[in-house]
């Protein structure tokens, strides 16, 4: 049975480290507290995101009163939701410039 419960308790230590970590850093200034809907959205897919904040698991807000206010996500949540459902992140290539 033992051998069956390893590798699920050692995602889970693996999450609770990575949670700490990013709370950590976001606590520090080092990482901001809330992501764009653009940057989520390339980050998890937008039909993820979107559907997320349809089913109400997930919250964006506006801090402005325009039309063209971003939307933000506290990063923390959609990163707790992303790895619930194993989604994971999508990696950006770096720009390469042309010369």
């Amino acid at each position: 049975m033992s051998e069956i419960l390893t590798p699920f308790i050692t995602k889970q230590i693996t999450a609770a480290y990575k949670a700490g970590y990013r709370q950590r850093m976001e606590d520090c200034g080092e990482l901001p507290y809330y992501m764009t809907m653009n940057e989520a959205c390339d980050k998890y897919g937008r039909r993820n995101v979107e559907r997320w904040i349809d089913d109400g698991l997930l919250q964006s807000l506006k801090p402005g009163e325009h039309r063209t206010s971003r939307r933000l996500i506290v990063r923390s949540e959609i990163e707790m939701l992303a790895a619930i459902n194993e989604i994971k992140p999508k990696q950006r290539k770096p720009k390469t410039k042309k010369s």
